[in-house]
């Protein structure tokens, strides 16, 4: 069973519930399920990391979902770059902030939430068992 691990950094100037409802809607994860953490930044300004952690059909259900939303565009792109998302045993994708806060899934590499997908290989190769996993080819 996949377990995902969500990383948000959010800034000072950034509205923490509109980003985390917008999050939580688009995802469909419980706000609840978020877990945040107050930092400084570099000139003392205050950031927050929120991270969540779910496993199996949770887990799941957040990649189909993803999946099912990525433009076909999004799509080609993942599936040529996924063997340099991979370190280990996981899967690193990150997704647009800004365009979740507008209620779609884009993949972006700037101010983005970053997913970490592991998923068991046992005795497949890790870039066929994300392939299977997240549907592409």
């Amino acid at each position: 069973m996949p377990v995902v691990r969500i990383d948000i950094i959010l800034h000072a100037t950034e509205d923490v519930d509109k980003v985390l409802g917008s999050i939580s809607n688009v995802l469909d994860i419980d706000t609840g399920d978020f877990t945040i953490t107050k930092t400084e930044g570099h000139y003392h300004n205050p950031i927050l990391r929120v991270l969540a952690t779910l496993r199996g059909k949770r887990a799941a259900h957040i990649l189909a979902r993803i999946r099912s939303r990525l433009s076909y565009d999004d799509l080609q792109y993942l599936s040529s770059t996924l063997k340099s998302r991979i370190n280990g045993s996981a899967l690193y994708i990150r997704l647009s902030k800004q365009d979740i806060i507008h209620g779609e899934i884009v993949l972006q590499d700037t101010d983005a939430i970053r997913l970490r997908i592991s998923v068991p290989a046992y005795n497949r190769s890790q870039d066929q068992v994300f392939r299977d996993t997240l549907g592409i080819k």
